[in-house]
């Protein structure tokens, strides 16, 4: 029998008889991804099991992420040996239909971008493009279905990935990565909450879930994130859903120049963006991030930029010294004198230990 081999492994005999259908029980479905675990492109919540949906066709998705294909027009590949079993995805590949651009944060024109256009300057020039969002399109938030967006929700610190899935050079799908950036001063395992040295506390509990990671994608637990740590968080609309990128890229040294309308600044003669939000922060504390000449700790986020700076010679402690105490045996209780320093002291060989207290 002669064999033809068609696009995306479909075997065909020459009585145009489906292969891989008769003789392996694998079945094509065409369609729209709408659904993933715990995402959906046009409600809050996705479905809680392993499961991709595709053209309406809920599939197991048998281990098989195919997040990154929300929104687009798609080929899935499924296995089910009897029509009351499970139909399994075995592979997915995406329609051929599909425009897919993904648009920094750094290049979105905010003037002119509104909730059925999106504007963004080409190659870092003064020149720009629009993009026409349908009236009709969903978009999702921080891996979270959300409604009702308006021009506001495109990142000033991420990007968005906007989908075209029938080729009418009309957006259909939206997703966007939005980060809230947070150089950390300290971070409480107990009541689950990261404090930023600028901006808001950070509350993890009321999260049904949250995963935390590292520039490199290695998984994290919240013990693992140090103090001077940049900090990207993309929280949902809703606060259920939180994603966080730890860095803890610094570089020492002084800025030799800074150009605060560029927003770059050069540390021992390489060239750093400033990420906009901590540029923010500091000029709210009266701080100057574009000082030169001083001897400092930056601290760069996941993408790269400077992310917050600490003195070099400054740990910001406040440590206790502990130089008489006793312990009174009928309340059992100790008692002590402390008194506090901005450095560590030391008395004879020996090294006074120090704790530090809250501010």
């Amino acid at each position: 029998m002669q064999i033809e081999f068609l696009t995306g492994a479909i075997i065909k005999g020459e009585d145009s008889k489906n292969l891989i259908a008769e003789y392996l029980d694998i079945y094509t479905q065409k369609g729209i991804v709408s659904e993933v675990q715990d995402v959906c492109i046009n409600n809050d919540h996705g479905t809680q099991k392993d499961e991709v949906v595709v053209g309406g066709m809920r599939l197991t998705a048998n281990g098989i992420d195919a997040y990154d294909y929300l929104g687009m027009r798609v080929t899935a590949y499924y296995r089910q040996y009897r029509t009351d079993d499970d139909p399994e995805l075995v592979y997915i590949k995406a329609d051929g239909k599909n425009q897919v651009i993904t648009i920094s944060a750094d290049d979105i024109d905010y003037d002119t971008t509104t909730k059925s256009s999106l504007s963004y300057f080409i190659n870092g020039s003064s020149r720009t493009k629009s993009l026409k969002i349908s009236p009709a399109a969903d978009m999702v938030y921080n891996r979270w279905g959300y409604v009702n967006f308006a021009a506001e929700d495109f990142p000033l610190v991420g990007e968005a990935k906007l989908v075209d899935n029938d080729g009418d050079k009309i957006y259909d799908f939206i997703d966007v990565k939005s980060y809230d950036t947070l150089l950390v001063d300290r971070m409480s395992t107990v009541s689950h909450r990261i404090i930023p040295k600028y901006g808001e506390t950070l509350d993890l509990s009321a999260a049904d879930r949250y995963v935390i990671h590292n520039t490199e994608g290695e998984q994290l637990n919240l013990s693992q994130i140090s103090r001077g740590s940049g900090v990207f968080a993309a929280v949902s609309k809703t606060g259920e859903y939180i994603e966080i990128i730890v860095s803890d890229t610094k570089i020492t040294g002084m800025a030799s120049s800074g150009d605060p309308k560029d927003e770059i600044l050069i540390v021992e003669a390489a060239e750093y963006k400033i990420n906009v939000q901590m540029k923010a922060y500091y000029e709210q504390a009266g701080k100057d991030i574009f000082e030169i000449g001083k001897n400092r700790i930056y601290v760069l986020d996941a993408y790269g930029k400077m992310a917050g700076f600490e003195e070099a010679d400054d740990t910001d402690y406040i440590y206790a010294y502990i130089y008489r105490g006793y312990v009174d045996e009928e309340s059992n209780k100790y008692y002590m004198t402390a008194t506090k320093a901005s450095k560590r002291v030391f008395c004879g060989e020996e090294e006074m230990h120090g704790f530090r207290l809250p501010r």
